[in-house]
């Protein structure tokens, strides 16, 4: 279904009118950090702030319309946060992919020469999660194992623009309340899918972009991002990621 959707929506970004449009390409550098707690673990909270330097997107910039296509992925290890037992479970390892396709249409002009968009968005994304332990600070063994996928989480997304001179400034906020994914649910049973509705499964986002311009062909886009993913069933899930990323892309 998702995938018709957004066969829909590429079909009218094709269809509307390309002034001034422009595609451009590029990857993202910077800090990203995660703060994971799932229950499914046990009680403990994992985090760190790693160096990420592989998240790249294409843009497409219309007059009123706006697409991205971006990819994102991690493999690192997050550190606990507040276990305190002899046998600490100190250490999870970490796999995160994020598939993100969002479009917008300018709704409309607002005071100060803000642009306001409304728009669909699916964030794809898979994490897996493995735990280990430590007695005496030497790894000794590891424990249990955890992952979560949505594949369609159909969100709600609004969106502000305002031009500077040659430079974009953009304000960016979404939600997402049902997606079709996966979580553990017992040993034996690792990847069962099923639909997570209103009040099981939540998303929200939120980011800051600027698109300042080098030249003809070329812009930095510093950006801050963050993005809370909670699922209620069958047992808790609490994921939030935050970045700041400086990428540089080129028009095409």
């Amino acid at each position: 279904m998702h995938i018709k959707v957004f066969a829909c929506l590429f079909m009218l970004i094709l269809s509307c009118k390309h002034v001034n449009a422009q595609w451009w390409f590029g990857n993202d550098f910077g800090l990203a950090g995660y703060d994971v707690k799932d229950e499914w673990l046990g009680p403990g909270r994992y985090e760190k702030i790693v160096w990420n330097s592989f998240n790249t997107a294409f843009y497409y910039v219309g007059e009123s319309a706006f697409f991205t296509v971006r990819y994102g992925q991690r493999n690192t290890e997050l550190e606990s946060g507040n276990n305190t037992e002899r046998y600490e479970f100190d250490r999870m390892y970490l796999q995160s992919y994020a598939l993100d396709i969002e479009y917008l249409r300018k709704l409309a002009q607002l005071p100060f020469q803000i642009d306001g968009f409304i728009g669909v968005g699916n964030n794809a994304h898979f994490t897996y999660m493995d735990q280990s332990f430590r007695q005496a600070g030497t790894s000794v063994g590891g424990g249990q194992e955890s992952h979560e996928m949505s594949i369609a989480n159909i969100s709600v997304l609004g969106f502000l623009q305002r031009p500077w001179k040659k430079h974009i400034f953009q304000y960016k906020f979404g939600i997402a309340a049902f997606g079709y994914g996966t979580r553990p649910e017992n040993f034996g049973n690792e990847f069962n899918f099923k639909f997570f509705g209103f009040g099981e499964y939540v998303q929200f986002q939120n980011s800051v972009t600027g698109f300042i311009r080098l030249s003809e062909f070329f812009v930095i886009k510093p950006e801050y991002r963050l993005r809370y993913t909670r699922y209620s069933d069958p047992l808790p899930l609490q994921f939030l990621q935050q970045s700041f990323y400086v990428g540089l892309y080129v028009k095409i």
